[in-house]
């Protein structure tokens, strides 16, 4: 497995961006750059981080419709899917000491899909 070039990013460094320390009014030239390293590969996030932000349906989600959508990478090939399963299988583990509500959020969010990519890919943790 070839290893990846790049950075994955996750829903909370855009959010946390946009709502505190580079805030599109306070660091305008953050969101650019931003886009110049999508546009050469170097960072991008998956469609399951994106649908997230968009659900937020505020100045950021609208910056990822309008600018982003070309740093988003489908998590839907198989071999994702199969890690994404031995992720939720292990996590649900009855042995894994995990409170229910905390497994279910966990089950219900990006972050298992974001794991699973990264580790198909060979991201370094």
């Amino acid at each position: 497995m070839k290893t990846a070039v790049g950075y994955l990013i996750d829903a909370s460094v855009f959010i946390q961006a946009a709502r505190q320390y580079y805030a599109f009014d306070i660091v305008p030239s953050f969101w650019p750059r931003l886009l110049n390293l999508a546009a050469d590969g170097t960072v991008f996030t998956i469609d399951r981080v994106y649908d997230e932000i968009l659900r937020g349906k505020d100045a950021l989600a609208a910056w990822m419709v309008q600018h982003f959508s070309h740093g988003v990478v489908c998590s839907e090939e198989s071999s994702v899917v199969e890690t994404y399963s031995g992720i939720i299988k292990w996590v649900f583990d009855p042995n894994q000491e995990f409170r229910d509500y905390a497994r279910n959020e966990f089950a219900s969010g990006a972050d298992p899909w974001l794991i699973a990519y990264a580790a198909v890919h060979s991201f370094a943790w």
